[in-house]
């Protein structure tokens, strides 16, 4: 939830947050709306098939770092690219990968930058 409060600041409505590690650390996590939860940071095809349920303009992959930790650096480009694909499929849809600053020194960073249509940073404090 507290996720969404920067974009709902920028008017982005009709979205889907893929929550990929609550499920997996918190029992019964919180129902939110608009919110999916991956069941692990490993279940890769979940996610996959998570994004592509249902027509959203913007689809937020929270976050692409924790992904990061479960996976190597080719394996989770690969799916990157797999999932910005699919999504290019529906012009009205944009994909939102949430990466931490910390995180874009890492070689990961830099070969995911040359694969996506746009990289911006937002203080997500909150």
């Amino acid at each position: 939830d507290e996720v969404m409060i920067p974009f709902k600041k920028e008017g982005i409505k009709n979205s889907l947050i893929v929550d990929c590690i609550t499920e997996s650390i918190v029992i019964n996590p919180k129902k939110v709306s608009n919110c999916i939860y991956i069941n692990s940071p490993k279940a890769l095809t979940e996610l996959s098939l998570a994004i592509t349920k249902d027509k959203f303009n913007f689809i937020i992959i929270d976050s692409i770092s924790t992904l990061l930790f479960y996976h190597d650096k080719d394996t989770l480009l690969r799916f990157s690219n797999s999932l910005i694909n699919k999504v290019k499929r529906n012009p009205d849809t944009v994909l939102i990968f949430i990466m931490f600053l910390k995180d874009r020194e890492k070689e990961f960073f830099k070969d995911l930058s040359v694969i996506v249509d746009k990289v911006f940073y937002h203080n997500l404090m909150i």
